[in-house]
């Protein structure tokens, strides 16, 4: 994807809105790695996620994209504790 880089600046209304959303969907996101739920849990909080990444991406959609890339990343390492806790 390419950014065009001419487009207006972001109003503070989404900057702020941006900011809320990208908070939710990073608890969601640590919260889906570190937590061991039930499937149907599981995918109850998937769709909490999915539904975070929808707003963002109206406001900014390669933000919404680079939390999918987070989230696949997650999963695909979800069982390598050594991948997410560096010292």
């Amino acid at each position: 994807m390419v950014i065009n880089m001419t487009q207006p600046k972001f109003s503070l209304e989404q900057i702020t809105k941006l900011t809320e959303l990208g908070n939710r969907a990073s608890d969601l996101l640590i919260n889906m790695i570190e937590e061991e739920l039930p499937q149907e849990k599981a995918f109850e909080r998937y769709q909490q996620f999915e539904l975070v990444i929808k707003d963002i991406k109206k406001i900014f959609p390669p933000l919404s994209e680079a939390y999918m890339t987070m989230y696949r990343d997650a999963e695909q390492n979800k069982f390598s504790k050594e991948y997410y806790f560096c010292d």
